[in-house]
């Protein structure tokens, strides 16, 4: 019984010891700016007015783009090589206007 007493009383200093040496870390850590600022600052980044803005911009710009392309693409008179290549330009616009959108 004495054994298993001396037994768990080691493990809970070494917890201990370990909390204190983990959160002594961090501390030194996130005082210095190594951890924790870097994810704040992103967060009031990404819910900057300037940064909501420039997301709206650029799904205009790729909609726009898109918008152009298709009206091109309206015209019977193109080359079958050109029609390819409006055609893989809108695939391509098409891409990137959905991963604008999931940025907002």
């Amino acid at each position: 019984m004495e054994t298993e007493k001396k037994y768990v009383g080691g493990w809970w200093i070494w917890i201990l010891f370990l909390a204190v040496i983990t959160g002594t870390i961090f501390t030194g850590l996130s005082y210095f700016g190594i951890i924790g600022k870097t994810a704040v600052e992103r967060v009031v980044f990404e819910n900057s007015f300037q940064y909501k803005e420039a997301r709206k911009s650029e799904v205009a710009v790729f909609q726009a783009q898109l918008t152009e392309i298709e009206g091109k693409l309206m015209n019977p008179e193109l080359t079958v090589g050109t029609r390819a290549n409006l055609e893989a330009s809108a695939s391509s616009i098409r891409v990137q206007l959905a991963a604008a959108r999931s940025k907002q």
